[in-house]
């Protein structure tokens, strides 16, 4: 059994996560890496959209394509299961020791105020990108994309 997974379910049995919490979590964590590796393809910077997998579930996508220096190319293709980042709330809640809580609560970011789950539930129900944009500088050229699929 993994690491992630054996985390999963001593967090359940400690009561920091719910059941139904811990069954999204490993269905999460599942066979959808592997299967999107084996699908993948490394990107090219045409076309802008790289191939939609054929797998159940929606996925935040960030999608970055371009080249740094002379010569140097830049590809990252990152999905996230929805179902793993609508658990960001009990994470925070229930994983960040509070003292690291109240450092960063001093410095400004009260991540107790932000309600991840909520932007989740809007960003799931977008039909256009969150994030669509071409980058260029002296010497990079970049793509960006981040979009629900």
């Amino acid at each position: 059994m993994s690491n992630e997974k054996l985390k999963i379910l001593e967090m359940l049995e400690s009561g920091k996560i719910t059941a139904q919490e811990a069954e999204q979590l490993l269905d999460a964590l599942g066979t959808e890496p592997q299967k999107e590796a084996a699908k993948q393809s490394p990107p090219t910077i045409e076309p802008l959209s790289p191939p939609r997998p054929p797998s159940g579930g929606k996925k935040l996508r960030v999608y970055v394509v371009g080249e740094t220096e002379k010569d140097k190319n830049m590809n990252v293709n990152v999905a996230v299961p929805m179902a793993l980042a609508r658990l960001v709330d009990n994470v925070i809640e229930n994983c960040i020791p509070a003292e690291a809580l109240e450092e960063m609560k001093k410095q400004g970011v009260d991540l107790k105020a932000i309600r991840f789950g909520e932007m989740i539930s809007t960003l799931e129900n977008l039909d256009e990108d969150i994030v669509n944009a071409d980058i260029k500088a002296e010497e990079s050229d970049f793509r960006v994309r981040v979009y629900v699929e």
